[in-house]
């Protein structure tokens, strides 16, 4: 973390990342929960709440790209079981996975024609 973040912010961030708890954060930093909102309107706090955030969340993918396959063979299962509720809930699943990946590619498209026209410009 940057160096315009003291010992007691790390801690609060630490913990608001963990808990999402400003109460609990505060709590952890051994400081009142008006003074945690406080840092949370300071530029530097903000920046390392962000990085920390963001920390958190690449871990937590690749946490979930791991169960990739296992949640495949799941679905893969779901669509030959017995049940019709459990062959249209998988059914219904691997649709809204498509259509996700579908509006992704189509998002990361028109950001490069953007960009594209931009650096034309």
């Amino acid at each position: 973390m940057g160096e315009n973040v003291t010992a007691k912010q790390r801690l609060a961030i630490a913990s608001l990342v963990a808990t999402g708890n400003v109460r609990e954060a505060a709590k952890a930093a051994g400081v009142a929960p008006k003074t945690l909102y406080t840092w949370k309107t300071q530029e530097g706090f903000k920046a390392e709440l962000r990085a920390e955030e963001l920390r958190a969340l690449e871990e937590f993918s690749r946490a979930l790209v791991s169960l990739a396959e296992l949640t495949t063979q799941a679905i893969r299962d779901g669509l030959t079981d017995e049940s019709m509720h459990v062959r249209l809930r998988a059914a219904g699943m691997v649709l809204d996975g498509i259509l996700r990946v579908r509006e992704l590619l189509t998002l990361e498209e028109r950001v490069q024609e953007l960009e594209r026209a931009y650096e034309v410009a």
